[in-house]
């Protein structure tokens, strides 16, 4: 097993954690969090990039991709959950990019004293975590959207999403993950999508946007 393009950031307001796992058939990787006090939800992308890889997910219930090769898991931390764990099984040999975000009890408050690059980092998992709910690859700087998707379609349902605050538009569990946000960040995710087209344009350009809206990504001076 190999670890790849390891990154991690943490706020007052959150963690999250995102790395390419390189598995040979038959192998496994494994990765449990048991200190949840201080963290409210959570959430957990797992894209099987290349091969065939089983994944198993302990934590809160329900499954919410709509994309094949994606898990998609995301809720509410109950008090009967006593920690979060994946476990991938390589079938063939693998390739699969992980990403968990915590979200801490004191959300929006301790998100704004964020780094700039893990304020990016989590504008770019929301994001991901919306187009998975609705059937659509991530955005990534070295697996680009096929030419052929209907991105003008995509923009405006995703716009749809973020307009309306993901009410009643997104699954129940991915709609309690973003709860503790507070519109605030839903007005960020509008400053990417008002910024750039995500599909064609400069990803990191729209996310900066964004994530001055939070009171991160100080404008550079001319």
């Amino acid at each position: 097993m190999k670890l790849k393009n390891v990154q991690e950031d943490e706020s007052d307001g959150h963690q999250l954690s995102e790395h390419t796992v390189e598995l040979r058939a038959g192998e496994f990787y494994e990765r449990e969090w048991e200190a949840l006090a201080d963290f409210e939800t959570v959430a957990a992308l797992i894209e099987t990039l290349e091969g065939s890889a089983e994944v198993e997910f302990q934590g809160p219930p329900g499954e919410w991709s709509k994309l094949k090769g994606v898990r998609l898991y995301a809720g509410k931390l109950t008090k009967n959950i006593k920690k979060v764990a994946i476990r991938i099984k390589a079938i063939t040999s693998s390739t699969v990019r992980v990403t968990v975000a915590f979200l801490k009890k004191e959300g929006w408050d301790g998100l704004k004293r964020a780094s700039c690059k893990a304020c990016k980092m989590l504008i770019r998992f929301a994001i991901n975590a919306l187009l998975v709910s609705i059937g659509v690859p991530t955005l990534s700087i070295d697996v680009p959207l096929a030419e052929h998707f209907d991105t003008a379609g995509i923009t405006k349902h995703l716009g749809a999403i973020v307009h309306s605050a993901g009410a009643q538009l997104l699954p129940e569990g991915l709609a309690d993950f973003f709860a503790g946000l507070g519109p605030k960040f839903w007005t960020a995710l509008q400053g990417v999508l008002g910024v750039v087209d995500i599909f064609t344009d400069h990803v990191d350009r729209g996310l900066e946007a964004g994530c001055r809206v939070i009171g991160c990504c100080a404008e550079k001076k001319a």
